[in-house]
């Protein structure tokens, strides 16, 4: 659901931003979408947003909804000796560090700061 669009020069270093927000789960959540000048109309970014699946109902919000998607979409690919290596990667090492992280807050730092120590 929407809360709130705004443009608000104040909210970014580097000028006018498009951001989108929304409550979920009583909590609240923002994406900022880039600069103003990406966009050529508010339906553009309501676009950018459809595309990205933000704040919907039937998006992968979090590393265990995407786990969630993968086991459901992957079951079907993986030779089973495979699928019970991933099942036991994900239990131990994936889950408990990442189960809660919502997707668009994972950065690719995070993850070689996290693998670094187990290569």
């Amino acid at each position: 659901m929407l809360w709130k669009w705004f443009l608000n020069p104040n909210q970014a270093c580097f000028g006018d931003v498009v951001a989108y927000r929304w409550y979920e789960n009583n909590r609240e959540h923002k994406k900022i979408l880039g600069p103003v000048s990406k966009y050529k109309s508010e339906a553009a970014a309501w676009k950018e947003i459809e595309r990205l699946r933000i704040g919907r109902k039937d998006g992968l919000h979090t590393v265990n909804d995407l786990v969630d998607h993968w086991r459901e979409r992957e079951a079907k690919r993986r030779a089973s000796s495979n699928w019970d290596n991933y099942q036991g990667y994900i239990r131990k090492w994936i889950i408990p560090v990442w189960g809660s992280r919502e997707l668009q807050e994972v950065k690719a730092v995070d993850v070689e700061d996290w693998l670094a120590p187990l290569i």
